[in-house]
């Protein structure tokens, strides 16, 4: 995979409207992003403060997906672990558009 391939603006950026409505957040989401130390105590009580769900899953999908490409994936997993379908639809998706790019 090409060393300047940036998922967050290939993949993320262009569908982040569309990501932020179909995602559902939820509290086993947050644990596992927690415990895989995907998102920091900081971020998740920046988290809580903000107002209105599209906000909170734009704040998740920016603090989860900007930093590394190793946690993109991490990220995908914890996604297709969940039981809220939408949550697995996000998880293929940003999986499928990784896999696409290599």
């Amino acid at each position: 995979m090409s060393q300047d391939w940036d998922p967050w603006n290939e993949v993320v950026q262009p569908q982040l409207t569309s990501l932020t409505q179909t995602l559902k957040l939820s509290r086993p989401m947050f644990d596992r992003l927690r415990e895989r130390k995907l998102i920091t105590d900081s971020e998740m009580k920046t988290l809580t403060d903000l107002q209105g769900e599209r906000e909170r899953s734009r704040m998740l999908l920016t603090a989860c997906l900007r930093k590394q490409r190793t946690n993109f994936l991490q990220f995908c997993d914890v996604l297709l672990e969940m039981d809220d379908e939408s949550q697995k639809k996000i998880g293929r998706y940003l999986r499928d558009a990784f896999h696409s790019r290599r």
